[in-house]
């Protein structure tokens, strides 16, 4: 809640602190709620193309299945290491697909839905990872290139959540304040760039660097 009689002008306003470690502010309650409505709308379709991702990478494990367990005397064998390599990350996928449903509608559930997708992102590039060494030990040049488009993908979702809200993905990235206009006729905010610079960005697990 803003501070009205503070002499500092982000003390007055109205603020939003986003999962992706960008602090929004607002000059009124309408134009923060305004706001929030739009990023659940982002994070929702996020959350859906995880999953529409998910299932494809989880398809391409299913379909090489029987090259894990050929061996299947030998369970210490490396392949049946990587596959229950492969399987954690499944469970830590699962894990954080349900924290996101289960507890979006928390209190500041909004800034831990993206430290989900965040993991989410990155078992899905620690999977895709073991696949691809497979796929290249026993020379499946085309189902590789077919896991180096998952990989792709899956970074560019991981940078769109990284990203939302910064004007320039390649400055530094700043706060913002989100002003509702008084002389517009339509009454629609006006956003302009606060001079503080701050936040350094975690990064995506380093599995599918």
């Amino acid at each position: 809640m803003p501070i009205k009689e503070s002499v500092y002008m982000k003390q007055r306003l109205y603020s939003v602190f986003l999962g992706n470690e960008l602090t929004e502010y607002f000059s009124s309650h309408k134009a923060a709620k305004r706001y929030l409505a739009e990023t659940n709308r982002f994070l929702n379709y996020k959350l859906h193309e995880c999953n529409y991702l998910y299932s494809y990478i989880f398809n391409e494990y299913r379909k090489n299945w029987f090259y894990f367990i050929a061996d299947n005397a030998k369970s210490n064998s490396e392949l049946r290491k990587l596959e229950r390599s492969i399987l954690t990350e499944f469970k830590l996928i699962d894990k954080a697909f349900n924290l996101v449903v289960s507890r979006s509608h928390h209190i500041n559930g909004n800034y831990f839905t993206w430290h989900h997708l965040y993991n989410v992102t990155g078992s899905m590039l620690g999977v895709i990872k073991i696949l691809k060494y497979l796929m290249r030990t026993r020379k499946y040049y085309a189902e590789s290139q077919r896991l180096e488009i998952l990989k792709s993908q899956t970074k560019r979702l991981y940078k769109d959540l990284k990203n939302y809200g910064y004007p320039n993905k390649d400055q530094d990235k700043p706060d913002r304040i989100i002003m509702e206009s008084l002389t517009t006729e339509s009454g629609q905010p006006e956003a302009y760039n606060d001079v503080d610079k701050q936040i350094n960005q975690n990064e995506y697990r380093k599995a599918g660097s």
